[in-house]
């Protein structure tokens, strides 16, 4: 920041007030810089003695900027404006050269202090990033795996030096949305429509109000999963360990709603009763729920994304139900007044 600060337009500026000057121009921006760090510790320490306001009652006070990575969707402004004609406290932006990153910005009222505002701005952004990957069934992360494909910087074939080989795995985040388009191309992202983000909404709506208590057994499952799946380049097994993740929240979830009697019953028999409305073929469903109860199908990634999806949608019909239950009862007691 300091270095930023010296080479600005004020700075440099007054380098050329002083006719290149540079001891006397080093002189003043110490003294400028120790102004500056008077009124920053000044002001702290005002924000510091501050009394918080009562939630809900306060004006906003800060602006937390949040870049997300995603490998399973291409995103466009004007889509992302639904979202922000709806949602007013975090406002998506496209990001990056390529506008391939999310930008969340959020913005906290002055309940939050500054020495609370990281833990409050991180448990804020990881709700939203919960909704968005739950109405796109996608992967929406703050970072992902730089060494997911391939580990190594490069590999020579000493039979023939002039030679190199690149490999890798064959598998990655961005495989696991890939799509077939017209012409037999393949898209490496799925198009984020207006639908995903109205789902998102819904959820945030459904599961937003809900207790530390109430919401740990489902959505702290189903964080650790996605943390686990950005983590990929770790080079080690983690791709089990957040498909368990997953289906601990989907047996929450399921248990939660009165879908599922214990935590220890099947989850097959029931996954199919539940999706019928909304996937009514049976070999359809099939191939959702095979890499669920320990019926492993693919191993690896693909799994665990599998029995991510299936979460998705299941908190999906879940969160479309209690909104709809909500504007009927709006609409009752609206009627009634």
């Amino acid at each position: 920041m300091g270095k930023k600060r010296l080479f600005s337009t004020p700075f440099l500026k007054k380098h050329e007030e002083l006719r290149g000057d540079t001891r006397a121009w080093v002189r003043w921006a110490q003294g400028e810089f120790e102004k500056i760090r008077a009124d920053e510790a000044e002001h702290l320490r005002r924000e510091l003695a501050r009394q918080a306001s009562d939630p809900g009652n306060g004006r906003p006070k800060w602006v937390m900027k949040v870049r997300v990575r995603t490998p399973s969707h291409s995103l466009h402004q004007k889509t992302l404006n639904f979202w922000n004609e709806r949602v007013r406290a975090v406002q998506l932006h496209t990001a990056g050269p390529k506008h391939e990153d999310l930008l969340l910005v959020i913005t906290i009222h002055d309940h939050i202090k500054a020495d609370q505002l990281f833990d409050f701005g991180l448990a804020f952004s990881k709700m939203h990033l919960a909704m968005l990957n739950i109405g796109t069934a996608g992967f929406f992360w703050y970072e992902l795996s730089g060494q997911a494909e391939a580990y190594y910087e490069s590999i020579q074939d000493l039979d023939a030096p002039h030679m190199n080989l690149a490999t890798g795995r064959a598998s990655g985040l961005s495989r696991e949305w890939s799509e077939t388009v017209t012409g037999g191309k393949t898209r490496r992202r799925v198009r984020l429509e207006e639908a995903h983000l109205n789902i998102a909404i819904m959820g945030l709506a459904a599961y937003g109000p809900w207790s530390d208590k109430e919401a740990e057994p489902i959505f702290g499952q189903y964080l650790h999963g996605l943390m686990l799946l950005s983590k990929t380049d770790l080079h080690l097994n983690v791709e089990l360990q957040a498909r368990d993740a997953f289906l601990k929240a989907l047996r929450h979830a399921l248990c939660h709603f009165g879908d599922l009697e214990n935590g220890d019953a099947p989850l097959v028999p029931v996954l199919h009763r539940v999706l019928a409305p909304l996937v009514p073929d049976r070999e359809h469903r099939d191939t959702m729920v095979k890499t669920i109860d320990g019926q492993v199908s693919e191993g690896g990634l693909s799994d665990a994304v599998s029995a991510k999806r299936v979460t998705d949608l299941y908190l999906g019909i879940m969160a479309r139900r209690r909104w709809t239950e909500f504007v009927e009862r709006a609409n009752q007691s609206h009627s009634e007044s």
